[in-house]
């Protein structure tokens, strides 16, 4: 049985004519909640035209204040908004419009929507179910992972004021209005729930998604929670329409061969280095967003695997050249043409190429799979590539870190058996050693994976024993020297760690140096353990670096703040920050979300 969509749980979860209904269809759910994905909305209205969509959000923002703070108006004239233009815009505008596209206001009904992207065979309503239904792409503008945790706070922010909108002029009966907005919310500070959904329904809401969609969001893995808000439920949204993204571009695994294949028949290949040689001489010479470039790899990259893996490079992160002064060309980002080229690569070169067998592994560990056997099954390929690079620190690297956490698991079954205890250290050596090899190459994420295990098992003093006496590293199986190595680097984990080992350890000129030199890459979770270990709480110096920390979106320096505040007012606001930081990260902090839940009590 085909397992359905993340965008049709969402219908099922939201649509349906039950309790938990926030939408009256899918249509309505798919025009308003698309546009927050998108980059730019722009307009065919003559009276309104945001510039983007952070301009629309802005303006949504200002019409609930002065519709629910000020509902007779304002008394100076000068800061009366019309804002049926824009509610008009909103209503024939929920879709992402093309730039340089000419479009005719829609005649007929407003709600539906005359999408460009979507048109072909049957009319609006079939194609949005066919695509949540995943019989069609996402319009090709939209298909873009997001990457960093600062893009997750973006869309959060847009798709929050979206469903605010939604809920001020269509679902007002689900949504229980606040009277007591603060009226300073216009300096920008934080989310403030306008219109939170009522107790009853937060709860049916709640369920309805956890048993439709608990596949997607970390949110809804979430111990001791049982209501959702509207920020909740914006985050909740964006993780579903990603893996809506990761699962359409997820690639055919049948068709990557075994990496077996290109370990023989390497005869007639050009040698590495004259295709090196060829890369340089005819290629290197293109800036690296020019348009002319990605023309000449298209050219070379048949026969030269240089050329092919930066191809496949550009397909998997996707990429904008310049054709002229004002003229662009996007490379759409596309995983399947990644995997392509990256074959290409590792065909056409002999011995294979190594960067670009770790690369194809990477790529096909870090995309969505339907089933859990195709994840298993690319997880296997992806670790024959690993091994086939051979020579290479970043393959080891990947080798330790899945080595640690097959480890790791059979470590938390917590066996007294003595040969299941074998393998598990067995599978820790083999970790520990694949990382040290990778460290010896100048990868120190190798060391710092040690590092992370020292850290995490320093209490079971019998593991580490047992490990250290059958170990022969070029670092010694110490955290402190491991740290070092890393910290050499200027790498501001490595740093971070081992000025708190020296602080702990009552070292604390050698932990401040460490600390201000991690500081300076602007390293929220650097100035939050620098306050923490280096200051007494509320120091006016630790009040410094907490406030720093919390500015860098650190949410558990924000949640250390709010705890001190005796300021009910500033509480409260350091609470919806906090609360803010963490639904913005791409890793959900389920045991900060706990605490803050239970101080806003």
């Amino acid at each position: 049985m085909k397992k359905h969509t993340p965008l049709y749980a969402l219908s099922n979860a939201i649509c349906k004519n039950n309790p938990s209904r926030l939408f009256y269809n899918q249509v309505i759910m798919y025009q308003l909640l698309v546009p927050f994905i998108c980059d730019q909305l722009t307009s065919f209205s003559n009276t309104y035209s945001p510039a983007s969509v952070d301009d629309l959000i802005l303006d949504i923002r200002r019409f609930l204040i002065c519709m629910y703070e000020h509902p007779g108006g304002y008394d100076d004239k000068e800061k009366q908004h019309d804002f049926s233009s824009m509610h008009r815009y909103i209503y024939d505008n929920l879709a992402n419009r093309d730039s340089g596209v000419s479009f005719q206001p829609y005649s007929g009904d407003s709600s539906i929507l005359s999408v460009t992207e979507l048109r072909g065979v049957g009319n609006l309503e079939s194609n949005i179910s066919n695509t949540i239904s995943d019989r069609r792409a996402l319009p090709k503008k939209f298909i873009k992972l997001v990457n960093t945790d600062s893009e997750y706070n973006q869309l959060l922010y847009r798709c929050f004021w979206l469903l605010q909108y939604y809920f001020v002029y269509y679902a007002k009966k689900i949504c229980s209005v606040k009277s007591d907005v603060n009226p300073e919310i216009n300096a920008g500070f934080g989310f403030i729930e306008y219109f939170p959904l009522n107790n009853s329904k937060s709860i049916n809401v709640y369920n309805s998604l956890k048993d439709y969609c608990a596949d997607y969001s970390d949110y809804l893995c979430t111990e001791s929670l049982n209501s959702i808000d509207l920020l909740s439920l914006s985050r909740i949204i964006i993780d579903i329409f990603i893996e809506q993204i990761r699962l359409r571009q997820k690639i055919q695994i049948d068709r990557i061969p075994d990496a077996s294949v290109y370990s023989i028949n390497r005869e007639g290949i050009v040698t590495e280095i004259e295709q090196y040689a060829e890369y340089q001489n005819y290629i290197n010479d293109f800036g690296s967003d020019s348009y002319d470039r990605l023309n000449m790899l298209y050219r070379f990259a048949p026969t030269n695997c240089y050329a092919a893996d930066e191809l496949a490079s550009m397909y998997y992160w996707g990429k904008t050249f310049h054709v002229s002064d004002n003229n662009y060309y996007i490379l759409e980002q596309s995983y399947e043409k990644a995997a392509e080229y990256f074959q290409m690569a590792i065909r056409n070169s002999n011995p294979p190429l190594k960067c670009s067998c770790w690369s194809l592994s990477y790529t096909l560990t870090n995309i969505g799979y339907d089933t859990e056997e195709e994840r298993i099954l690319a997880e296997n390929k992806a670790i024959e590539y690993l091994k086939l690079a051979g020579d290479y620190p970043a393959a080891y690297g990947q080798l330790a870190w899945f080595l640690f956490r097959d480890g790791e698991v059979l470590y938390d079954k917590q066996t007294t058996d003595a040969a299941e205890y074998e393998t598990m250290l067995i599978q820790f050596l083999s970790a520990i050693r694949l990382a040290d090899q990778a460290g010896k190459m100048h990868w120190f994420y190798g060391n710092n994976l040690i590092s992370n295990f020292l850290i995490k098992h320093s209490k079971d003093k019998k593991l580490l024993s047992d490990l250290s006496s059958r170990l022969e590293l070029s670092i010694p199986f110490d955290l402190e020297k491991q740290l070092q190595f890393s910290a050499e680097y200027h790498n501001p984990w490595a740093l971070k760690h081992l000025a708190i080992y020296y602080s702990e350890n009552k070292r604390r000129s050698e932990a401040k140096a460490l600390f201000e030199e991690a500081m300076k890459s602007n390293y929220g979770a650097a100035f939050y353990e620098a306050a923490v270990h280096m200051h007494k709480k509320g120091s006016s110096k630790w009040f410094s670096l907490m406030n720093k920390a919390s500015e860098l979106c650190f949410p558990y320096a924000t949640y250390e703040l709010a705890l001190i505040s005796e300021d009910e007012k500033e509480k409260r606001s350091l609470i919806e920050q906090c609360r803010q930081q963490i639904f913005s990260e791409k890793k959900l902090k389920s045991d900060l979300l706990k605490k803050i839940n239970e101080i806003s009590l």
